[in-house]
């Protein structure tokens, strides 16, 4: 091995090792990343069609923000609903037998 490739190899070495902690690290918030960056992707003309109308690009955000919380939370909230409901009947049958 040439005494110049042993920086270059060392460097390789090191950077190849950081990249793989750096991924390890990331690893976890890859879906909200994904998540949110779909969300974006898919609110943004709203966006841009109501902050023409609305003149006020933070009134704009507000609400675009509100819709997706409303969208996004609704259904949780039913579904929670809807098992709290079959947790309660479950628990009422297996209590009588």
């Amino acid at each position: 091995m040439n005494s110049h490739n042993v920086p270059t190899s060392v460097f390789s070495i090191v950077l190849l090792l950081l990249l793989i902690i750096s991924g390890i690290i990331i690893y976890p918030f890859f879906t909200p990343i994904v998540f949110g960056l779909l969300l974006a992707f898919v609110f943004y003309p709203l966006h841009e069609i109501l902050k023409k109308k609305v003149k006020n690009e933070i009134l704009s955000v507000a609400i675009i923000t509100a819709l997706v919380l409303i969208l996004l939370l609704f259904p949780i909230a039913l579904v929670v609903g809807q098992l709290s409901v079959d947790a309660s009947v479950l628990y009422t049958t297996a209590t009588q037998t």
